[in-house]
């Protein structure tokens, strides 16, 4: 099993990087997309991966911190979630924001999320709503307070993608929304 990469990034495509280790061996790498864009040809790059094989699939999917793989394998094991769909999930936003969502039970906010319909929502709270303390134990910002400011500065003129990072970086303990939405909007690039 492939665990880790590390090298340089030879190749990008929307949704995977080409990644090239000291051996001169390259390594396809699905990624977010966010990762794609993110990353600039010939840097240094670290990316942990889940090696998925099937009959018909040899694929890598990768990610930048060992909390967002793990959090990958988890979703893979909700019966009917596969890794393209578990990847979108953990691109969408914060692991503790979507763990948040999953362990409140919010449908609304999970059903927001690319891939996601109702009844695949319902599974993922039924499977994992107890599993996943170790991602939201310390979660006080909802996961529909999230998607409210991450749709509030959409609808400003930014990016889906930037305002995901903003979200990231505001204070969850702040309780009044608008104010949210304001440490957001000073940190949003």
């Amino acid at each position: 099993m492939i665990a880790k990469i590390s090298g340089i990034i030879i190749h990008r495509g929307d949704d995977s990087i080409v990644v090239e280790n000291r051996s001169g061996i390259g390594y396809e790498v699905n990624v977010p997309s966010e990762y794609s864009v993110k990353y600039r040809l010939g840097s240094d790059v670290e990316i942990w991966t889940y090696h998925h094989v099937r009959e018909d699939q040899d694929e890598l999917f990768g990610f930048e911190r060992v909390e967002e793989l793990n959090f990958f394998k988890r979703l893979l094991s909700v019966a009917g979630i596969g890794p393209r769909v578990a990847i979108n999930i953990v691109a969408s936003t914060s692991v503790s924001a979507i763990a948040g969502a999953i362990k409140v039970g919010n449908l609304d906010y999970l059903t927001k999320l690319a891939g996601i319909g109702k009844k695949t929502a319902e599974k993922i709270v039924l499977e994992l709503r107890d599993k996943l303390d170790e991602y939201a134990s310390d979660v006080v910002m909802t996961g529909t307070d999230e998607a409210e400011i991450i749709e509030a500065l959409v609808v400003m003129g930014y990016n889906h993608s930037a305002a995901r990072e903003a979200v990231k970086k505001i204070d969850p303990d702040e309780k009044d929304l608008d104010e949210k939405i304001r440490e957001a909007l000073k940190v949003v690039r």
